[in-house]
């Protein structure tokens, strides 16, 4: 359930194929990223065409590509086509193309706004209009990265790319034929230009998927995480204030970042049911065939040490927060077990079934002047689970048992939540 845009041609020069298609995006303030097998080409967020080289006969390369337009929207699938058009000018290519929305056959955006991307989007709506009229789901997610991480669920909501929206909402839309009012929230690039709206977009998307909502000075991740939203907020209020502008989240920003915020007297707030934000709340990561639920401002990293490595998710930014360690091994006849090893200095254990494994825990006996840890072990088919929470005070020691209570572990191919996804992926 997508919209693509691809293409076929032949080359000569594989040298100079790569340097047009890198001078071109740099002129058109795209983002080019070369690799041994090709370069991608990034449009804007959620928007990227892969283009790759074959070696054929001869001197002669194969030279495709790729760009999947939903839901990143119309704009980006015009500006993919001018940029495969110009290519194809500049290199004297004969290509051979696929357009799914046409734009390539009629060059007509309204047409293809109208024909394609309406039609998609009235499309993709009704499926959460169905699934409420069965009370089949509790939750909806449409065009969510199955790679990524899963928002907390909540019932009668949907979740996208540029945040939750209601059910019910959707189901009114549909009924008053609004799915064009509903385009300007979804699409990221919804015109032709890189407009206002455009803009907005492209930091709400920011906002809802990858900001923590911390500090930017906790690490250069969250100083550029917050550099590209304050910037498009920042040009998209410059080009048009009468644009529906997420107040909150654009002060709560300000004051984590330390920056005095620009004067938005007289500029229309855009609304939502929840805050802002995805990361705000409980977010759940896969590990393995685990479930951690875990607070969305911490932030993973991998340790590297002698004997491997360890993941590791907190917040650096909080001297209160306790660090998660958590490590899993795979045992080779296909049953995990508990391991003792270790365990004989831990004490009030407790255990409990979480999803289709088992967790068990306790405290590690420590000395006076130790930090206090919570030492677990989850075991589900052939996976077993080491985890290490270490608390710099006492004070959170109570949320980071609930947040343990709530892992799940479950085998290959299991059904395990009311919650359903929906993807662009073919």
């Amino acid at each position: 359930m997508s919209i693509r845009l691809a293409f076929e041609t032949h080359i000569q020069d594989l040298n100079e194929a790569k340097e047009e298609i890198q001078e071109l995006a740099e002129q058109r303030n795209f983002q080019a990223f070369p690799d041994e097998q090709g370069i991608s080409v990034m449009f804007c967020p959620l928007g990227i065409m892969e283009i790759q080289f074959e070696q054929e006969d001869g001197p002669q390369w194969k030279m495709e590509g790729e760009c999947i337009t939903t839901p990143a929207g119309p704009g980006l699938h015009k500006a993919a086509a001018d940029f495969v058009e110009t290519l194809a000018d500049r290199l004297d290519l004969e290509l051979v193309f696929e357009d799914e929305a046409e734009y390539m056959v009629y060059h007509d955006y309204k047409k293809m706004l109208e024909d394609h991307f309406y039609a998609w989007l009235e499309m993709l709506t009704e499926i959460p209009v169905h699934q409420l009229e069965e009370e089949e789901y509790t939750s909806l997610c449409l065009c969510w990265d199955l790679n990524n991480y899963m928002p907390r669920e909540i019932p009668g909501t949907v979740i996208t790319h540029m945040g939750r929206f209601s059910m019910r909402q959707l189901a009114e839309m549909l009924e008053d034929e609004a799915v064009e009012a509903f385009a300007e929230d979804f699409f990221i690039w919804k015109n032709p230009l890189k407009d206002a709206l455009y803009h907005r977009n492209c930091a709400l998307n920011e906002l809802w998927e990858q900001c923590y909502f911390v500090p930017s000075s906790r690490s250069e991740l969250d100083r550029q995480t917050n550099s590209f939203i304050f910037s498009h907020l920042e040009q998209s209020l410059m080009m048009d204030r009468s644009l529906p502008f997420p107040i909150e989240a654009y002060y709560k920003l300000c004051q984590l970042d330390g920056r005095d915020p620009l004067d938005l007297t007289g500029v229309p707030e855009l609304k939502y049911d929840t805050l802002i934000g995805y990361r705000r709340d409980q977010i759940t990561q896969n590990f393995g065939n685990v479930k951690l639920t875990l607070p969305g401002k911490y932030k993973y990293e991998y340790e590297k040490l002698e004997t491997g490595g360890i993941n590791l998710w907190t917040d650096d930014s909080d001297p209160h927060c306790p660090v998660w360690e958590v490590n899993g091994y795979s045992c080779k006849d296909g049953k995990a077990v508990y391991f003792e090893k270790g365990f004989e200095e831990v004490c009030e254990l407790h255990q409990f079934e979480a999803g289709e494994g088992q967790c068990r825990y306790g405290w590690k006996k420590r000395e006076a002047d130790e930090p206090a840890a919570l030492i677990a072990q989850v075991v589900c088919g052939d996976q077993l689970t080491l985890i290490t929470i270490t608390f710099p005070d006492d004070c959170q020691r109570d949320a980071a048992v609930e947040l343990l209570h709530q892992i799940k572990a479950y085998l290959p191919k299991a059904e395990y939540r009311q919650q359903r996804t929906y993807t662009t992926s073919k």
